[in-house]
């Protein structure tokens, strides 16, 4: 991974998922499509975002595949506004 000179990682990548017309979740959660991460040996992930007691939950789902059963990552999930701008921003490693 990079880094931005003030000793952070930078991501290898971004992925974007606009959600439009949502006024209230629904019961289950809103899944993203699919997507692959070739750095991750190229499992096929999603993101989620569902209803929990007053929450929001936002989260990064790894579907099924062949690999190996747990991953060393690092990610980041930001709420953006109507304009790009960030309202919450919180970030995972697994190790």
């Amino acid at each position: 991974m990079a880094d931005n000179n003030d000793g952070n990682s930078l991501a290898p990548f971004t992925y974007i998922w606009e959600i439009e017309n949502c006024p209230a979740l629904s019961p289950s959660p809103i899944l993203s499509p699919l997507f692959i991460i070739d750095v991750y040996r190229k499992p096929h992930w999603r993101l989620g975002i569902a209803e929990s007691h007053y929450h929001i939950q936002c989260f990064v789902q790894r579907q099924d595949d062949s690999g190996t059963a747990r991953i060393h990552h690092c990610s980041e999930i930001s709420l953006l506004d109507t304009d790009g701008c960030p309202l919450i921003t919180d970030s995972a490693r697994v190790i």
